[in-house]
């Protein structure tokens, strides 16, 4: 698949949220769109980041305000357990940094038609990793929670697999 394509196909996309967003060409040819949404959980608000390069995707999304943890173990705990849990895409925490992130890769041969639902979830899957677990993080970084308990409350216990539904009435353009 053309990655212009694709590029565009998630621009349309962003431009049907009536998102903000950057793009930035690098001289490896690579393309990236930085966008941010506004969640409903006790991280307000997340950056992502989407690279496109010649046959994959790479995506990065990240708390636009760093969560520090007061105990890193614990922390450690609960985005093992929460990947445990995952369909797609991990959550990784870089303990040099504090830095959580939610990381997920897309083989553009994948893209063959580029289906505009297929494209609007693969955008929206990273803001919506933290808008399922947002609570559960920020409960263990402050403390109030430990790993085990922060997953019970943030695991879905409806059967429904992390990337399923419709993912677009829960964001707004940050």
């Amino acid at each position: 698949m053309d990655r212009e394509k694709i590029v565009t196909a998630f621009k349309n996309a962003l431009d049907g949220f009536d998102a903000h967003y950057d793009i930035e060409s690098s001289r490896e040819g690579a393309t990236t769109i930085s966008c941010g949404f506004l969640l409903e959980s006790k991280i307000p608000e997340v950056m992502g980041s989407f690279e496109f390069r010649q046959a994959c995707i790479r995506i990065f999304a990240s708390p636009i305000d760093p969560l520090v943890p007061k105990n890193r173990t614990e922390m450690l705990r609960l985005v093992a357990m929460a990947n445990q849990d995952m369909v797609a895409g991990c959550f990784e925490y870089e303990m040099s940094t504090d830095e959580i992130r939610f990381r997920f890769f897309v083989d553009c041969d994948g893209y063959a038609t580029l289906d505009p639902d297929s494209v609007r979830n693969t955008l929206l899957l990273p803001f919506q990793m933290f808008q399922r677990w947002g609570d559960a993080l920020v409960a263990v970084a402050t403390g109030t929670s430990d790993a085990a308990s922060a997953f019970a409350a943030a695991r879905p216990d409806d059967g429904e697999d992390d990337c399923e539904g419709d993912f677009e009435d829960d964001f707004e353009d940050a």
